[in-house]
């Protein structure tokens, strides 16, 4: 499912002009991305925040909110 994912957002972003570099890490979300950032060296995380219900971020958490609060880089949201 992951290789499929990134195949997408490969086909969406080349024609923007973008240079793209595929990455797939297993684990938690949350985890895998600050890794990615701080080993790659990025300058910026850039993540959609799509809303869910306040219960089920209560309960599961958000993975935004986890971003926000640990990267060490600035990150952008987009909705």
């Amino acid at each position: 499912a992951g290789r499929g994912l990134l195949r997408e957002a490969e086909s969406f972003l080349q024609p923007h002009g973008l240079d793209v570099r595929k990455i797939l890490e297993k684990g938690p979300a949350e985890d895998a991305i600050l890794a990615v950032a701080e080993r790659e060296k990025c300058d910026l995380i850039v993540m959609g925040a799509y809303g869910h219900s306040r219960v089920r971020e209560l309960l599961l958490g958000s993975t935004t909110d986890g971003i926000l609060r640990k990267a060490r880089i600035p990150v952008l949201l987009f909705r």
